[in-house]
């Protein structure tokens, strides 16, 4: 089991040359022949932003616990929810979109992941720099706590490496696959703290909608910008979090690893 762990790692750092030059090259190919370029990546987020806040903040009147204005609150749980949703998107058609490089024996095809992971998380640094500015416009203050999304962006890495080594191998024998993670992440998407707190709901139901993975990563991003928590406060919920993450990422990684010889042949 440590053997092909060991090998994994060393292959990363093999080609980590050409996981950057693929990721950046992935970059520029959404924003070919666009006027605006990679100044998209800043204008989406923050029109996304505008319609959400007129409808729940204006509409609704949504207003969030504390002092904190609607639209940073949720945009703190917007931020690591978009790079979790674009990186498994794309990732799992990753190796379909590839197979011409996959075709080629010595393409090493477990760095797919780790080529949209990179992709996604330049996308993920600038939605970080927009929350950043509008806490300051806000007068929300910092504090040394806010560097803790480290952490949590650390703990989201393991969980979306092992689910697009999964999503991605059975896209190429189950090409449904796709369609279905799609509609899978629509799902999860209302399923998690977004829009919504947990004291919204009676207590004895809270422990059902923590066993969300995202639950753990969404809160810790508003702990760590808003509510100045460490995040050894919750000891319990962390321990959750790292076992489900550890055993999707293993499971994950060694399917794809036992799979990849048959690419080839399907695709």
């Amino acid at each position: 089991m440590v053997r092909p762990f060991s090998n994994l790692i060393r292959r990363i750092v093999q080609n980590r040359y050409m996981i950057r030059m693929m990721a950046l090259r992935e970059i520029k190919s959404r924003y070919v022949g666009s006027f605006f370029g990679l100044f998209w990546s800043v204008i989406q987020p923050i029109f996304m932003v505008f319609i959400y806040w007129f409808i729940f903040s204006l509409g609704f009147k949504f207003k969030p616990s504390g002092e904190i204005p609607f639209i940073v609150w949720f945009f703190c749980a917007f931020v690591p929810w978009t790079h979790f949703n674009e990186m498994l998107l794309s990732t799992t058609n990753s190796v379909i979109e590839h197979k011409s490089l996959i075709k080629r024996t010595l393409f090493p095809s477990e760095i797919l992941p780790f080529i949209h992971l990179v992709s996604s998380g330049i996308n993920h640094l600038v939605m970080l720099a927009i929350l950043g500015v509008m806490m300051v416009i806000q007068d929300v203050g910092f504090s040394f706590y806010a560097f803790q999304f480290v952490y949590y962006w650390m703990a989201m890495t393991l969980l979306m490496l092992g689910l697009g080594w999964l999503f991605a191998c059975i896209n190429v024998f189950l090409r449904d696959m796709g369609q279905l993670v799609t509609v899978l992440m629509q799902m999860w998407f209302w399923g998690t703290p977004i829009f919504w707190n947990i004291g919204m709901f009676p207590e004895k139901y809270h422990w059902v909608l923590q066993l969300n993975p995202m639950y753990y990563i969404v809160q810790g991003y508003r702990d760590s910008f808003l509510y100045h928590r460490p995040f050894w406060a919750e000891p319990n919920l962390g321990a959750y979090f790292w076992g489900i993450s550890l055993f999707v990422f293993l499971i994950g990684a060694i399917t794809f690893r036992k799979m990849k010889g048959e690419f080839a042949d399907v695709i």
